[in-house]
């Protein structure tokens, strides 16, 4: 682990924010790992998956190269975090599912799991990217699917938005973290509660997709007040 801390003001939530880099190390993410990562942090849940993306990528013969969570904004504390981390999990299962595991299965060669978070905080919004350099979308198929459902994306979204849609899949079949059409429409209905959004695109530049959340902050405070 590397990291950087800083100062942040946001103590009704937030502790301090850190930037820290996770090199995927069989000996630093054993069985050991899942016990230690106990503190509420985008660093902490990414680790604690990491056995779980290795055994999927195992079945198809593909490594992890890269992992990286540069997080600008928190070391979020567990109360606030907990509202959050549903819609990380998802996210990144439905990414090693449809970004690496299946295209693989269907022959797609495909380079080792590059998956980068990060957050940061912007006029009072807490923004969360989820990067990859997997197999990305399929655009034909979902302008297809967008045309049978009169999906308009809006002035923000783009066609890809659509697997945000109840029941969207664009698997053949299913796993226990994806392809049930239920992953991702439930990422939009656990963002929008807090008044935020969620998009996904296509990296402009490299191979695979990204996916973006906007949280307002103040929403996630609100949120804290009903469950405490």
């Amino acid at each position: 682990f590397e990291f950087e801390r800083e100062a942040v003001n946001e103590s009704s939530i937030f502790n301090y924010g850190f930037i820290i880099s996770i090199t995927y190390d069989d000996d630093l993410f054993g069985q050991s790992q899942k016990s230690d990562a106990a503190s509420a942090s985008l660093s902490s849940l990414t680790a604690s998956m990491i056995p779980t993306i290795k055994e999927k990528l195992d079945e198809v013969g593909l490594d992890i190269g890269k992992v990286e969570v540069s997080d600008e904004v928190v070391f979020w504390k567990a109360d606030a975090f907990s509202v959050l981390k549903d819609s990380c999990i998802l996210a990144i299962s439905n990414s090693i599912d449809h970004g690496f595991v299946r295209p693989s299965k269907k022959g797609r060669q495909l380079n080792p799991l590059e998956i980068s978070l990060h957050a940061t905080k912007r006029d009072g919004d807490a923004l969360l990217s989820i990067k990859d350099n997997g197999a990305g979308l399929d655009i034909a198929k979902l302008e297809k699917i967008a045309a049978n459902q009169n999906f308009d994306p809006g002035p923000q979204g783009t066609v890809c938005d659509v697997v945000f849609l109840d029941g969207t899949s664009t698997a053949e079949t299913v796993s226990d973290s994806s392809g049930r059409g239920v992953g991702m429409s439930a990422i939009k209905k656990m963002v929008g509660s807090l008044g935020g959004d969620v998009h996904i695109e296509n990296n402009q530049n490299s191979k695979g997709c990204i996916l973006r959340m906007r949280i307002p902050i103040h929403s996630v405070a609100q949120a804290l007040k009903k469950v405490s």
